[in-house]
């Protein structure tokens, strides 16, 4: 099809028949903002969007439009062009009162409803041949990037005649529309076209979008009488100058760089690893990776190391692998980032989904009290997409890898990202599925002009080397240290910096066999533990039900004077909060030693949390996780009255008991946890043998490569060889089934051939929506969950109550659990609290009504709920 013939000569009769069309409008008036003012708009906020960017993410623009004036002009005018494609026909017809309005344009109600972003793609592209001269791929590219603004590319192919509303006008005012933005921006001349295309593209799609939706705000009322453009975008850029201010985007400044000294605690000296880490930063970065035991302080050496992107104003993202290891770090980061030498705008925001809930967002809000201040948290850079956007946030990993997926909008999150330092802690967490998601992440990372640090305490070699590869670095003989800084510089290079870890206690792992269920084993050798000498014991399992099971035992058989907590994920948003301070407050650095507590537990005290335990039992695990709960054993120098000291430890050797099952004559050895791998569960059983001994950091870094990456001799396997063998097998299928389930939802690699564009991008992305199943996850689950909320006897549901309290009072008190596919048909056929059918919550959330005692049954379960044990779901008469 051939191209149609361009009027550059601007005609009147165009731009009046503009202003009669619509971009917003009222359901059931005929109220509505003229189209060439809602481009404006969007114009003026992208202006403002710019000035907010760190100088880093600015330079994906600047490496194609040259001069700072030049590349927000030209940014600017793309993201105002975003809408020309709503004067199509099918577009204008969408609102029934401006339909009956338009009738004297053609405008009539049709079956076919056209994409109006898609739509204005034709124009988009013309005038980047015509005017920017670009060539028509790169031209069709980029005029893609700007109609996906709704989260979607399409490449507009075929959709010429959906812009002629009669008798063929609506392209030529297309065009005439386009010609008029790019005079009032004055960006009519020659621009080189990107050479690294798609950095450019995914940067570019984010902008405009984000930029649309600051210009779709209410700070911008309707307005249908004609005024001269360039006095409406006047008006226009003080309304987006307002606009910035009042949903507190700052613009971080520049400051001097603060010496380690500065990043560390109050009256501590910086170790090896944190002075490394600030000669490294001198030097700049790509990629680093810290790898070091736990307790060591990567956390302040992570600090050290972005210290120069901080200085500089480029804006910092901390990823966490769970919201509540964001909310524990949260502290950490406010007080190293809220300091009065670092700048204005530093502040950092908890920005995870359930980040409005917590309390001290509450005191971010300058000048607001009371409900005003609470209605604050829940803001524009609330929202799911729009967290990444604040310069400084503490969020989950999710949130980035939302950036590699193929769903909606993913573009924006990368734009985010662009020119930040991302730092992720915990990266030994993450299974292979979301490790694949991470390289790609790691690759976009790359060329958007990220720096990325990842932490580690017990990282296989495989998963560094394919970390390495995905930032475009090989790995070498001597980037197998540890504890070690290993970083790509500037030019591409991988550097290694071995670093002396700080001696820490020998720990022994010390097998124990139980052919009954583990889990009260486990409570009977703590049980056994205990003694006259108040201590603090940890018995930590691999369920919530085993946690359960064996608390209530626990309970039963110690004495008044002990005390037993249980803590596990299955507890309120609200109740969860309250356990996870106790336990901090109960076990943490400086928890009273003065009395025996025992603490059961499940996997939610491996991360992130400082606690330390005079003894430990637990379940069988992989080698890094087992490494991770040994971590909180002895993990602060005290006194044999537990009194912390800088003396050795005095409390005698650290041993932790790990529950074992049976190695049979023909049987498997019964691994009754579901939740991780047999192959790598009867490995580290091979690895601990009779018992393990870790007394350096070389022995702990050698326990979890020969558990992950190394073949040992068969004879090291004993009787579990057979057993490892078949589990083996099982284990690369799997490897091959979750790699392929990742690379089937991911965007291309950077490099790819083909241009981000052309890619997939129109996956379901809400994981909130209760009973679908969301096609774009970072993370998969062999069992899905199901979030319920609890209520108690005689609390209503005040659907009406719309206030930021009552909100937060339904929030705080959901609970998640494993779907049940039977229990959960019985509850959807109960009857629901009246108008639950038009609450927004039962779009993620069931309800529950508890009993006084704390029950709620459907035809053959019993649901029980308490602030001791927690949420258990029972099938009746079992």
């Amino acid at each position: 099809m051939s191209e149609p013939q361009i009027h550059s000569v601007y005609e009147s009769k165009d731009i009046e028949i503009a202003y009669q069309l619509w971009a917003k409008a009222d359901r059931d008036t005929n109220r509505y903002h003229a189209l060439p003012y809602h481009l404006l708009d969007v114009g003026a906020c992208a202006e403002q969007l710019w000035d907010h960017l760190p100088n880093a993410s600015k330079c994906i623009a600047l490496s194609v439009f040259g001069s700072e004036p030049e590349a927000r002009k030209c940014v600017s005018f793309l993201a105002a062009i975003h809408d020309v494609g709503k004067l199509n026909r099918y577009f204008q017809a969408k609102s029934p009162p401006q339909c009956s309005r338009l009738g004297h344009l053609g405008v009539k109600r049709l079956e076919e409803l056209k994409r109006h972003g898609e739509a204005g793609v034709p124009a988009f592209k013309r005038f980047l041949v015509r005017v920017w001269r670009w060539s028509m791929p790169v031209a069709q590219a980029s005029a893609v990037a700007i109609g996906g603004h709704h989260g979607v590319f399409r490449n507009g192919s075929g959709v010429e005649r959906t812009l002629d509303m009669d008798q063929g006008y609506a392209i030529h005012l297309a065009d005439n529309i386009v010609s008029n933005l790019a005079e009032i921006f004055q960006v009519n001349d020659v621009y080189a076209e990107p050479e690294s295309l798609n950095p450019f593209l995914a940067w570019l799609a984010g902008f405009v979008s984000v930029a649309d939706w600051l210009g779709s705000n209410e700070e911008f009322p309707y307005q249908s009488k004609r005024i001269e453009l360039h006095d409406y975008l006047d008006s226009a850029r003080a309304r987006a100058r307002g606009l910035m201010e009042s949903i507190d985007w700052p613009i971080p400044t520049k400051t001097t760089l603060r010496p380690v000294e500065d990043l560390v605690p109050a009256g501590i000296q910086p170790n090896a690893l944190q002075r490394s880490a600030e000669r490294i930063a001198q030097d700049d970065f790509g990629l680093a990776i810290i790898e070091a035991p736990m307790g060591v302080g990567k956390t302040e050496a992570a600090f050290a190391l972005c210290e120069r992107s901080r200085s500089a104003g480029n804006g910092t993202f901390f990823a966490l692998p769970t919201m509540a290891t964001a909310n524990g770090i949260y502290p950490r980061v406010r007080q190293f980032l809220d300091a009065p030498d670092a700048g204005e705008g530093t502040i950092p925001r908890l920005l995870h989904s359930q980040a409005w809930l917590t309390e001290w967002r509450t005191h971010d809000c300058k000048g607001a009290t009371g409900e005003e201040s609470l209605n604050h948290v829940a803001d524009w850079m609330s929202g799911n997409k729009r967290g990444l956007l604040y310069p400084v946030g503490v969020g989950t990993v999710d949130q980035c890898l939302y950036g590699s997926l193929a769903a909606k909008h993913f573009f924006v999150r990368l734009f985010a990202l662009a020119g930040k330092t991302l730092i992720v802690d915990e990266v030994h967490a993450y299974d292979i599925y979301m490790g694949d998601l991470l390289e790609c992440l790691l690759a976009w990372c790359r060329v958007l002009n990220c720096r990325v640090i990842l932490l580690s305490a017990t990282l296989p070699a495989t998963r560094k080397a394919a970390l390495l590869a995905a930032w475009g670095a090989s790995p070498s003989e001597s980037s197998s240290s540890y504890p070690a800084i290993s970083w790509v510089d500037s030019l591409g290079q991988l550097k290694v910096e071995p670093v002396d870890a700080p001696p820490r206690k020998p720990i022994k792992l010390k097998p124990i066999v139980t052919p009954t269920p583990a889990h009260l084993a486990g409570a009977s050798i703590v049980l056994d533990t205990l003694n006259e000498r108040p201590q603090l014991h940890a018995l930590i399992l691999n369920t919530v039900k085993q946690a359960q099971e064996a608390y209530l035992w626990l309970k039963g058989q110690v004495a008044g004077d002990v005390e037993v907590t249980l803590f596990h994920s299955r507890f309120t948003a609200s109740d969860r909060a309250d356990k996870e301070a106790d336990v901090l407050s109960s076990f943490g650095k400086n928890a009273p030693r003065n009395r025996t507590r025992i603490l059961v537990a499940t996997q939610v005290v491996e991360q992130s949390l400082d606690l330390d335990f005079d003894t430990m039992v637990t379940s069988l695990a992989p080698i890094d996780l087992l490494l991770q709960r040994a971590g909180r054993l002895h993990r602060h120098r005290r006194t044999d009255t537990g009194l912390l000291t800088a003396e050795p430890d005095g409390r005698g050797p650290a041993e932790m008991k790990v529950l074992v099952p049976v190695i049979g004559e023909s049987e498997a050895p019964k691994l009754s946890d579901p939740v991780y791998l047999d192959y790598l569960q009867y490995k580290t059983m091979a690895l601990i043998g009779d018992s393990l001994e870790i007394n350096s950091s070389h022995d702990l870094a050698s326990a979890v490569s020969r558990v992950y990456d190394e073949e040992q001799p068969p004879e090291s396997y004993g009787r579990l060889l057979p057993y490892i063998s078949q589990a083996k097998a099982d284990h690369e299928a799997r490897v091959l089934r979750l790699l392929g389930a990742a690379q089937s939802v991911e965007i291309i690699r950077p490099d790819s051939a083909d241009p981000l564009t052309h890619g997939r991008n129109f996956l379901e992305d809400d994981a909130e929506a209760q009973g679908s199943v969301a096609i774009a996850k970072t993370r998969l689950e062999d069992s899905p969950s199901l979030t319920l909320i609890l209520r108690p006897e005689g609390a209503g549901w005040g659907w009406g109550d719309k206030s930021f309290s009552s909100r937060r009072t339904f929030a705080m008190q959901t609970v998640r659990t494993p779907l049940n596919a039977t229990f959960k048909q019985e509850l959807d056929a109960l009857e629901k609290p009246d108008g639950w059918s038009r609450s927004h919550l039962r779009q993620f959330a069931d309800p529950i009504q508890l009993s006084d005692a704390g029950i709620f049954e459907t035809l053959s379960y019993q649901l029980t709920y308490s602030f001791e044990v927690g949420l258990t779901i029972r099938k009746k008469n079992a």
